[in-house]
């Protein structure tokens, strides 16, 4: 796809974060299943919600843009979700195997964060301010929903595994 505009390079951001949010979307279940903690399974079973409803507001921008709502296989997503899935098929501590299932996680959420904000200041450069206070709206989601795992991992499940016994 050429990028010609600013539009243009709205429109492949705009519709590789849409194939992201599927992408993490059909993963999200997986890594609830893969946890341990209950609070991390209810975590990560609710940002499976978030996300539904940050696909439901790209699908907005797409309509404000007069595009078609359509995704795009995320490669950097694809990456970090190849990372989860190789703890989640690991063996070991359970505790050790959820304080790396929070760093994948987090590492998902970084990429998703850059890539709003990123968005977000294109909306924003161009006069699409509507799209970008949608945005702005997912990419708070996405800083809370890190913030949430990191209270999990200092609070509770970084000191269980630094505690483990396992070798």
């Amino acid at each position: 796809m050429p990028l010609n505009s600013m539009r243009d390079l709205i429109k492949q951001e705009l519709e590789e974060l849409y194939g992201a949010e599927e992408q993490v979307t059909e993963a999200l279940p997986r890594m609830a299943r893969a946890a341990y903690s209950e609070d991390l399974k209810s975590d990560l079973e609710e940002h499976l919600e978030i996300t539904r409803q940050q696909m439901q507001r790209l699908e907005q921008i797409f309509r404000i843009l007069e595009l078609e709502p359509t995704g795009k296989p995320s490669a950097g997503i694809a990456g970090l979700l190849s990372e989860s899935n190789e703890i989640m098929n690991s063996q070991g501590d359970p505790d050790v195997k959820d304080a790396a299932l929070i760093g994948a996680a987090q590492k998902i959420e970084h990429y998703e964060m850059a890539t709003y904000g990123t968005l977000r200041s294109h909306a924003l450069e161009t006069g699409y301010d509507e799209a970008a206070e949608l945005l702005q709206e997912s990419l708070d989601e996405e800083a809370e929903t890190d913030e949430l795992l990191t209270e999990i991992a200092e609070n509770d499940i970084n000191v269980r595994a630094a505690e483990s016994t396992l070798v």
